[in-house]
């Protein structure tokens, strides 16, 4: 099977299943488009899928894939103005990421407002960071103020 360059290789190389949607330009993914992804999947040898939505952040919001759980992963370098460009997607999320944590010292960051705005839109969803460079620190660790770690929301959540 000839698989598509970037990540989809790279993932189906570790014999992880994965399939590749294309949205022919459109701006999100929809349901149907799930669907056929899921009829290449073999599901009963799956624990945990994940479906990761066009980067655009304000289509996804209006649209439901049939998922569980909606984690919104947003990323430093991308600013600390998100929640208050789409305010949607942070508004219905369960769970939050703050991606390349490690870079905020090389980039103009506020992450207290940041902060400050996702739980003005959603005081409720746990709000975690990652770094860059996971091997430098495993735990992605909570920033809510709790012990919580991402795996373990998910766990819970699912």
């Amino acid at each position: 099977m000839t698989w598509p360059a970037g990540w989809t290789r790279q993932v189906a190389e570790t014999g992880t299943p994965v399939v590749q949607i294309n949205t022919g330009g459109g701006c999100h993914l929809d349901a149907p488009q799930v669907r056929w992804a899921l009829e290449r999947l073999p599901l009963d040898q799956i624990d945990l899928l994940l479906i990761e939505n066009v980067g655009n952040l304000v289509c996804p919001t209006g649209f439901a894939l049939g998922e569980q759980v909606k984690v919104v992963v947003a990323s430093v370098p991308e600013g600390h103005d998100k929640p208050i460009k789409y305010p949607g997607i942070f508004a219905v999320a369960d769970g939050l990421v703050l991606n390349k944590v490690d870079l905020a010292p090389y980039i103009d960051f506020d992450a207290e407002a940041f902060r400050t705005a996702v739980r003005a839109l959603n005081a409720a969803a746990p709000l975690f960071e990652c770094r860059a460079r996971p091997e430098k620190d495993r735990r992605l660790g909570s920033m809510a103020g709790n012990d919580q770690d991402l795996t373990g929301f998910l766990n819970l959540t699912l």
